[in-house]
């Protein structure tokens, strides 16, 4: 069960014929709508639903191609993925050097680098941060395809995890992201406008 934003309740349900199955209770004026979905869903597998203009967005807990905007008839619509949030932000030109602080050096500019095991290595430059959590993005330049790793911030200890074989990689898959969240932003959207009348 779900909750538009106007606190009408959506239920998801399989008919006697073990069809999904929407049922749309509009407090306002007491109505109930049914809307047979005519796909072939587990309904289990759903997560969240939510009613989006006349059309209805499903969130399922699939790991690819894991949302879905059904029409009012019950066909499909759209189907996409409605992935995790991007968290790494890369530093422009300009930051790579404040960027370092922190890591490499101190505020005042003092080295924190050594070769002992588990500190910050002199060929480790970082490139950005895991804007979720603050752990640093950094290219060892050492490798030959500079190779992007990430570190737990304040353990007492850096242990480089492998994000990605070159930075390169790291870039596109960053780009990706962005670009899938702008399409996804533009489904929705449109979604809406077609049908404005939802938020009268």
């Amino acid at each position: 069960m779900n909750v538009d934003y106007k606190q009408n309740i959506i239920l998801l349900v399989q008919d006697h014929q073990d069809r999904p199955c929407i049922i749309y209770l509009d407090k306002n004026n007491g109505s109930i709508s049914n809307i047979n979905l005519n796909v072939d869903i587990d309904v289990e597998s759903v997560i969240c639903m939510q009613r989006i203009g006349e059309r209805w967005l499903f969130i399922f807990n699939y790991e690819d191609k894991n949302a879905v905007i059904y029409n009012p008839d019950g066909s499909e619509y759209v189907e996409f993925y409605a992935g995790e949030e991007i968290t790494i932000e890369l530093f422009n030109s300009e930051e790579i050097e404040e960027g370092q602080v922190g890591y490499s050096i101190t505020d005042n500019g003092e080295s924190l680098m050594s070769n002992e095991e588990g500190s910050w290595q002199e060929s480790w430059i970082v490139i950005g941060l895991d804007s979720y959590i603050g752990d640093p993005i950094f290219v060892d330049t050492k490798d030959i395809g500079c190779a992007v790793y990430t570190a737990e911030h304040g353990e007492g200890m850096w242990t480089p995890v492998l994000v990605a074989e070159s930075i390169e990689k790291v870039i596109q898959v960053v780009k990706e992201k962005k670009l899938l969240k702008k399409v996804i932003q533009k489904v929705i959207k449109n979604a809406l406008l077609e049908t404005p009348s939802f938020f009268i």
